[in-house]
């Protein structure tokens, strides 16, 4: 299709969706992707437990259907904004950072923030010049909780920025979607 004013180039009219004989570029989201994969073992500290201050201690990671305790580990940038979120409800979590990933019993980590609002949750974390890496604990002690360990594992994102985005998978980011249309 050629119209008045295009220069006789082809065009998709509205420009609502791609088709294959006028290809469009690709838009990529950068910006909110979720860095947590909570089917990467990598990603637990396994066997290791924060205290509340920031000691690690050795500890069992309890994943039962209402009692949970578990710690994250992802890499992260020094001196970067990240939010984390949790789109369902559940219990106290804590955030540290560390310089090193190769943790031990004894070691100390930066706690950064310690949240205990049982609700849905976003919560911004700054990290230092040193900080290689975020950690975030995650538990529950009490017998009844409204989602068990897998709901609540499985509504964590963890992105870099200052604006928290609706859920992703791990490795992908979300998009708002504008409809434009005329009915």
């Amino acid at each position: 299709w050629a119209y008045e004013g295009t220069e006789d180039k082809p065009y998709e009219q509205y420009g609502a969706s791609p088709s294959p004989d006028y290809p469009s570029e690709i838009e990529t989201v950068g910006s909110n992707v979720n860095l947590f994969d909570k089917d990467n073992q990598d990603m637990f500290l396994n066997g290791l437990i924060p205290d509340n201050a920031g000691k690690i201690q050795v500890g069992d990671t309890d994943t039962n259907v209402s009692k949970y305790l578990v710690t994250i580990i992802v890499p992260c940038l020094p001196s970067s904004t990240y939010i984390i979120s949790r789109y369902v409800e559940g219990k106290t979590f804590f955030v540290y950072e560390s310089s090193k990933k190769d943790l031990k019993a004894g070691d100390n980590i930066t706690l950064l923030k310690r949240n205990d609002n049982t609700g849905i949750i976003n919560e911004k974390i700054t990290t230092s010049a040193y900080a290689k890496y975020l950690l975030v604990k995650i538990y529950n002690t009490y017998e009844v909780e409204p989602n068990t360990y897998n709901d609540l594992i499985s509504s964590v994102k963890l992105e870099k920025g200052s604006v928290a985005t609706p859920y992703s998978p791990y490795g992908m980011g979300s998009v708002e979607i504008d409809v434009v249309n005329n009915n």
